[in-house]
């Protein structure tokens, strides 16, 4: 299978370890010592990731000169009076790590924690041995998440970036793997949501460590005609019902897509777009195997059938794409733009 990741690029707060109550104790403490106070202790959830900087002044609004104290105070704190070490491994990082190290990967951390308190945390919980490079961030010299990730990969000599993926749990994790041409993964058992990852744009998302794993080995869309067989393997196996859906109504026969979603050459996901060559797309069995739900693989299915019907859509105006029952699927659709209608879904694309 092509473009498999070789260099995993991996966050460290929230995403190796649950640093967050250490990272939130010390903003409490250096909000208080600027004279502020804390009132809803969950706000300050959102500081778990991003870089000080950030946190203190464009998103607490100190200036120049009171987010420089603040950091200090948070970096005392945190550095000097144990709060670097209010924190613990994620369960499963630990077997990530060592499976995909053993499988030759090469794992590399990029995080925006200052460099003594990552090495800190890496050598407190035994982590440092999994890594081939350590990249942190400098207030100076690499003050964002994409000049660490940059960083990263000049040191490592890596110049091929179809081969580089970025596991986080923030948008800015995201956000810089995409500004820097990078795929990403964003992991929802830290301290981002779905709703924050997705809208990053991320990849692909997982729920466990355990399916970073499956992701590493880089799933691959394939434009194909799918044999009756593959389409029955695929739905039983996905829990639905062994008839494959007949296509639409004769006028939408004209024009039949259909995509692959592959892992190691394995078939785990599908999608079928049926149009008239002109206007209207009918979208069909969108399906995605249960251990591959939920990680972003239907949105690329579903993004990949769109695209084509607005590539091949002749009338040079407009497209509708609807079709594909949404019945407990709603904010699935919603979230790429479909709006539900009484028998399925339906999305008008201007060209």
């Amino acid at each position: 299978m092509k473009n498999k990741y070789q260099y995993i690029l991996f966050d460290l707060d929230g995403t190796l370890t649950d640093s967050g109550p250490g990272i939130m104790n010390g903003f409490v403490y250096a909000i208080q010592q600027m004279g502020g106070q804390v009132v809803d202790r969950s706000q300050l959830r959102k500081f778990v990731g991003p870089p000080l900087k950030v946190s203190f002044g464009d998103i607490l609004g100190y200036s120049e000169e009171d987010t420089d104290r603040a950091i200090a105070l948070y970096r005392d704190y945190y550095n000097n009076m144990g709060g670097v070490l209010e924190n613990s491994v994620y369960p499963g990082i630990v077997e990530l790590l060592s499976d995909l190290k053993s499988e030759g990967k090469k794992l590399i951390v990029a995080t925006s924690k200052s460099a003594i308190g990552t090495d800190t945390v890496l050598k407190h919980f035994d982590l440092k041995k999994f890594f081939d490079f350590v990249a942190t961030a400098d207030d100076k010299e690499r003050p964002h998440k994409s000049d660490v990730i940059r960083y990263a990969l000049e040191q490592c000599e890596i110049t091929d970036s179809t081969h580089v993926v970025m596991v986080g749990d923030r948008e800015n994790d995201i956000l810089a793997a995409n500004e820097v041409g990078i795929d990403s993964i964003g992991v929802l058992y830290g301290y981002g949501d779905r709703e924050e990852l997705t809208s990053a744009g991320a990849t692909y998302l997982a729920e466990h460590p355990s399916d970073v794993k499956k992701l590493v080995n880089k799933i691959e869309l394939i434009d194909n005609i799918l044999t009756p067989e593959d389409f029955v393997r695929l739905r039983v196996a996905a829990g639905f019902a062994e008839i494959p859906v007949p296509h639409a109504g004769k006028a939408l026969q004209n024009g039949i897509i259909n995509v692959s979603a592959l892992k190691d050459g394995e078939l785990i996901g599908m999608g079928r777009l049926v149009g008239d060559g002109a206007m209207y797309w009918y979208l069909q069995e969108i399906v995605v195997l249960p251990e591959y739900q939920g990680m972003g693989i239907g949105t690329m299915i579903v993004n990949h059938l769109v695209d084509y019907a607005v590539k091949n859509s002749s009338t040079g105006k407009f497209t509708t794409i609807g079709g594909v029952s949404a019945k407990g699927k709603e904010g699935f659709y919603k979230n790429l733009g479909f709006d539900v209608i009484p028998n399925g879904i339906q999305k008008m694309i201007e060209i």
